[in-house]
Formats: C-alpha cells, sequence, structure tokens
C-alpha cells in the first residue's frame, strides 16, 4: 500500500491517537503530523506538502469546509480526506463540490478508510509524476530551443554527419557559406555534395579514423563551384538516437586568411630578396669606398709631389732673380772698355 507525508486535523483527542496507529499499522513508512485546529493546520499546510491530509467537517473555530477551501487556494493538488458523522450528508455532499477527494463517515470503517485514503496517495502520486514529467518536457523543450539558437547563432559552421558522411545537421552559418539551404544538405553524403573529388579519400580516411579535437583542414566546394578552406576540430557524440555514432565538425573559413598568409609569405620573400640586393649593393659600395681612398691618397702623394716641385722652382726663381740682379749690378759697377 502506497505511503506518503499525512496530516490529520481533529479536535478530538481521541481520533489524533487511534488514527496514527491504524496508519502506522497498515501503511508502514507514513509520515504521520497532528494537528488539533484548523488555523494551526494551515500553517504547517503552507510549509510542507503533504501527500494527504486528513480532516474532521466539525471543528470549533473554522471547520473543515472553511478549511477544504484555503487548503485548496495554496495546495490544489493535495487530496483531503472529510471525516463527517452519519447525519452530515449534506455536508459530505458540499466537501465533494468544494474539492475534497472523499468524505469518511464515523465511526471510520477501517477498510473503507485505508482504501480511500490509498487511492488518494495513488492519485497524488500520479500527479507527482506528471508534474515532474511537464517539468521535463519544458526543460527539454527549453534545451532544445537554446540548442537550436546556439546552433543558428554561433559564427562557426556546425555539421554533424552520420558514420558514412550523410549530413544530419547544417546550421545557417554552413548554409551562407556553401549557397545550399539546409533541405539540399541534409541527408546527402558529404563526400557528394561538397567535398573537391581529390580530398575524397582523404575525408573517408577522417571518418574512419578520426581524431577528436586535433585541428585538420579540408576544402570545401560551394554550389558555385568555388572552394573555400575550413579548419576543423570534430568529435564522436551521439545524435538522434543514432546508434552507429555520429560526428559533430566545428568549422571556420581560414580561406582569407590563407590567402593573406601567402600574401605575408611571398612579401617575406621580396622583402629577403631586396634586402640580398641591398647588401650586394652595399659591399659593392664599400669596394668603391676603398678604391675611391685609394685614388685620394694617391692624388695626395702626388698632389704633394707637385706643390714640393713648385716650391723648389719658386725658390730656383728667386735665386735666378737675385743672380740676375747681381749681375746687373756687377754690369754698372765695371768701367766702360
Amino acid at each position: 500500500m502506497s505511503s506518503g507525508r499525512l496530516l490529520i486535523i481533529d479536535d478530538d483527542p481521541a481520533v489524533l491517537s487511534a488514527l496514527p496507529e491504524t496508519l502506522r499499522l497498515w501503511m508502514p513508512g507514513s509520515v504521520v503530523d497532528l494537528c488539533g485546529s484548523a488555523r494551526l493546520a494551515l500553517d504547517r499546510i503552507e510549509k510542507t506538502d503533504y501527500d494527504a491530509i486528513i480532516s474532521d467537517i466539525r471543528m470549533p473555530g473554522m471547520d473543515g469546509l472553511t478549511l477544504l477551501e484555503r487548503i485548496k487556494s495554496c495546495r490544489p493538488n493535495t487530496p483531503v480526506l472529510l471525516v463527517t458523522g452519519y447525519g452530515d450528508q449534506t455536508l459530505a455532499t458540499q466537501a465533494l463540490r468544494g474539492g475534497a477527494f472523499d468524505y469518511i463517515l464515523k465511526p471510520i470503517d477501517r477498510d473503507y478508510f485505508l482504501s480511500s485514503l490509498g487511492r488518494a496517495l495513488h492519485l497524488r502520486h500520479l500527479t507527482l509524476q506528471a508534474e515532474e514529467r511537464q517539468r521535463a518536457e519544458a526543460a527539454l523543450r527549453e534545451s532544445q530551443q537554446s540548442l537550436h539558437t546556439l546552433v543558428e547563432t554561433v559564427p562557426c559552421l556546425l555539421v554533424i554527419t552520420d558514420r558514412e558522411g550523410h549530413v544530419l545537421l547544417f546550421n545557417r552559418h554552413a548554409e551562407e557559406l556553401t549557397g545550399y539551404t539546409r533541405d539540399e544538405a541534409l541527408g546527402k553524403p558529404i563526400t557528394d555534395l561538397l567535398i573537391p573529388p581529390a580530398w575524397i579519400e582523404t575525408v573517408k580516411l577522417q571518418f574512419n579514423h578520426p581524431a577528436p579535437g586535433t585541428p585538420h583542414q579540408t576544402p570545401w566546394r560551394t554550389k558555385d563551384g568555388e572552394e573555400c578552406l575550413i579548419e576543423w576540430r570534430c568529435a564522436p557524440i551521439t545524435w538522434q538516437n543514432n546508434t552507429d555514432g555520429c560526428m559533430l565538425g566545428v568549422g571556420i573559413d581560414i580561406t582569407e586568411r590563407r590567402r593573406s598568409e601567402e600574401k605575408i609569405m611571398a612579401l617575406h620573400s621580396e622583402l629577403d630578396d631586396q634586402v640580398r640586393a641591398y647588401g650586394t649593393v652595399v659591399q659593392n659600395l664599400e669596394a668603391s669606398k676603398a678604391q675611391l681612398q685609394e685614388k685620394i691618397a694617391d692624388l695626395e702623394m702626388f698632389q704633394d709631389v707637385v706643390v714640393g716641385r713648385e716650391l723648389k722652382m719658386i725658390a730656383l726663381e728667386k735665386q735666378v732673380a737675385t743672380l740676375e740682379r747681381e749681375l746687373e749690378t756687377l754690369k754698372i759697377g765695371r768701367p766702360h772698355a
């Protein structure tokens, strides 16, 4: 028989003593709380979500019908069994209309009471299971929506294929890059649709011997016939109950990056050629400088020689002039013959 956490509400101490013993005997495992008034019971009900509540209808301060209304406002899914006397058939009918699960007549028939309470607990458990399933389904829908949003907005290619390479998922970025719509891609072998012929065997080998997390580069052929270079990171996953396993590929288009790298390599090569050419020019300039310095040294030596000669000539001219003046003096002083 089902068990659970129960609350018994009655102002009669005899009932509060007898019912718990019956429940502990016939429903082992049940946790039974007791309360002597409806008002005190409401405080407990607000704090604890009981699996079932058993309450007397006729109680001072607040009767069972008013209590039932209050319970249904805060715990609508908790089954309530109301206990009433034989002369309270009208109250019993009102209780059922007010949402009570059942009413129990005094003196309480043990078998009927236990059977009714068992049905109430069973209903409670079914209700909890239904609520849990609804929460799980809501969480699943939210998770699926989050996954769909992620797949559609992530700024890279997301592609899932089965072990034979048939496309199972093709996100928006893959559509934009290749020009193929999702309907055109789904179910098609990726090697036939997107892989250039020269790369088909390589891609098949990658499917047969995947290296999870290791990047590899594969060209893709777009619908217009152009080729894009894609860098992939792949991992085996389970997708849509596919027992053979699937492959998730996350890729980025590195075509422009590769072109830029090739341009940079070409520029580096050109720069190296220019550096070598400039080196040759510098070496030639250094050699010309050495030759020029030798010529300058020769000119300086020649200049020294020429200047020395000119100085000697000037000195000789002075000596000649002096001799000529002396000769003239001698001529003037000599008597005429």
